[in-house]
């Protein structure tokens, strides 16, 4: 179960999935420059090590975030290295197919071209 932030239920829970440096950019735009949109719920990793440096905590391993994302009022995001680049493929496939929202974290700050169509999970 995904711990929603009672003080402010106007943010979208944020859940990601990897641990590593991805996430930790992630995690410093979300709190830098994105705290009026979402609330970070924690992440999901294999790797049970992952995420010390992302100062909240791991929910479990990517099968677990499947199983809780989708009806869970959150969003996902894939945050998994480019070694994982595959990994994150079949993750997105699989969200989509269960209904789960995959967020679009952009910096406020970024310049996009106007022409540019903005893919979920971008």
């Amino acid at each position: 179960m995904l711990a929603r932030d009672a003080h402010d239920p106007g943010l979208t829970g944020l859940c990601l999935f990897g641990g590593g440096v991805r996430g930790s950019v992630i995690v410093d735009l979300v709190r830098w420059r994105l705290a009026d949109r979402f609330v970070l719920e924690g992440f999901y990793d294999d790797n049970p090590a992952a995420g010390v440096e992302l100062g909240f905590g791991r929910l479990g391993n990517l099968a677990d975030g499947l199983r809780d994302v989708p009806g869970s009022g959150s969003a996902a995001f894939l945050a998994l290295g480019t070694h994982r680049s595959w990994r994150a493929c079949e993750l997105l496939h699989d969200l989509q197919q269960r209904g789960a929202p995959v967020a679009s974290v952009i910096s406020p700050k970024a310049f996009v071209s106007p022409s540019a169509e903005i893919g979920a999970g971008a």
